[in-house]
């Protein structure tokens, strides 16, 4: 089976740098460490249904997937039995390491790593701190769609998830994609005058360099994650009561903590502008593989010190954004770069990243619990890819009552990214502390 990648897929492919691999994951946390044979049993049937994951990129003036001929998928899956985790944030430095390590290009692109404190002997009575890292190469799809294949191999329960023949489900996760995508789909069809308007503003924004903040130089290949967890509850509450969207909550967390974060250094941001990742995907389309998506560059408010006046900002500019038709224009602008030549790839996507200081993605995933050869996963993350020059990316993740929280850095730009955790906690607590105090004046 050979067929060529796609415009988009291909352009996430020539993305790939030896200090910006173009790897994503999903960082599972688990409850107990997982049985390694369920996992490598489960294999075959997994491979069945994303006959992908058999294949590896064939370079060359169309580059093509090709199937590997006496392919071993045993080989993608690795155990790493490290002594030395004795806490969470140790687990995370393992991971984190892990992640660095970039997908081999002339290799299937995924890679899925148990990393675990201790083998699992019955009478070993030492605490348990267990993950597993699903990685994938960008160009072998978006982000909804790893989902969709991660949550294929997981379980609804830890003996479902022991099985050799994953179960049969829906995912919650991918209704809610479904929902969003149509309108995403009919933002895209606007008519010649809106399409031709909208130019003109996405030229105009385009065309406005983002601030030098303390998120931006020169990389190195190394990645650090840092995690946070946020109540659903809370963060829906916001919503409602702004009258927002939950894009516009997690965007304002961000613009804040990055003002907070700049504010310790005794340092002022300028204009920020964050890449912004827009699923496409049709209802029929949410199991497959493969890039559907847009990026959006966002304007954020930086020097706004009132919580709620910035969420409100925020809010008021993606409505005009969407009225506008100027994300349709985002979706055909990145449609063409992928249809170009291929040797104009890296300038555009180093275009791209110059124009941006971090990429800011929010995904919908379980609202119930999943398991992973039977081990419950307590958190997930979703790890996005750093683009050249960003030292930070922010991955939002609802997942079973939590909106789990990753800031993936780079230590050489980045180096405490706790710190930029805590200025996320706190932006959180001041803006449901706001919001709260403006329901009640409301009430009185």
């Amino acid at each position: 089976m050979s067929e060529p990648l796609s415009a988009i897929d291909e352009l996430f492919f020539r993305g790939d740098s030896p200090t910006t691999h173009q790897g994503i994951a999903s960082l599972c946390l688990l409850d107990s460490i997982p049985d390694f044979e369920a996992l490598q049993r489960r294999l075959p049937a997994f491979l069945e249904r994303f006959p992908r994951l058999k294949q590896r990129v064939k370079d060359g003036a169309t580059p093509r997937w090709e199937t590997v001929v006496g392919f071993d998928a045993s080989l993608q899956l690795q155990l790493i039995i490290d002594s030395s985790i004795t806490s969470q944030e140790a687990l995370l430095m393992v991971a984190s390491r892990t992640f660095s390590q970039a997908l081999a290009l002339d290799r299937p692109l995924w890679r899925f790593s148990v990393i675990v404190n201790r083998s699992p002997e019955p009478n070993n009575t030492t605490s348990t701190f267990a993950a597993i890292l699903f990685m994938i190469h960008h160009s072998m799809s978006d982000g909804i769609g790893a989902l969709e294949m991660i949550d294929y191999f997981c379980g609804s329960s830890r003996e479902k998830s022991l099985a050799s023949t994953p179960e049969r489900h829906k995912s919650r996760a991918a209704d809610k994609s479904a929902k969003s995508d149509k309108s995403a789909g009919t933002l895209i069809q606007v008519g010649l005058f809106r399409r031709s308007a909208s130019l003109v503003k996405w030229l105009a924004e385009f065309l406005i360099l983002p601030a030098q903040t303390l998120l931006n130089g020169k990389n190195s290949a190394r990645r650090v994650a840092s995690v946070i967890n946020f109540p659903l509850v809370d963060l829906r509450d916001i919503k409602k009561q702004a009258g927002t969207s939950a894009n516009d909550v997690v965007l304002a967390l961000v613009s804040d903590a990055v003002r907070r974060y700049h504010q310790l250094a005794n340092r002022t941001v300028g204009r920020l502008r964050v890449a912004v990742p827009v699923s496409l995907r049709s209802g029929s389309a949410r199991h497959q593989l493969g890039n559907q998506l847009s990026a959006v560059g966002v304007q954020l408010p930086s020097a706004e010190e009132d919580s709620l006046s910035r969420l409100l900002r925020i809010s008021a500019y993606f409505s005009e954004l969407k009225q506008s038709g100027s994300l349709g224009t985002y979706a055909h602008f990145g449609e063409l770069i992928a249809k170009l030549p291929r040797f104009c790839h890296k300038f555009f996507i180093d275009l791209q990243a110059r124009r941006t200081n971090f990429i800011c993605s929010n995904m919908p995933n379980s609202m119930r619990p999943r398991f992973v050869g039977g081990a419950l996963i307590e958190a997930n993350y979703g790890m996005p890819a750093l683009l050249r020059g960003h030292g930070v990316a922010f991955g939002f993740m609802s997942y079973s009552g939590n909106l789990c929280t990753v800031i993936v850095s780079d230590p050489q730009i980045v180096p405490h990214p706790e710190i930029l955790i805590n200025c996320l906690q706190q932006s959180a607590d001041e803006l449901i502390e706001k919001v709260k105090h403006q329901a009640l004046s409301s009430a009185a």
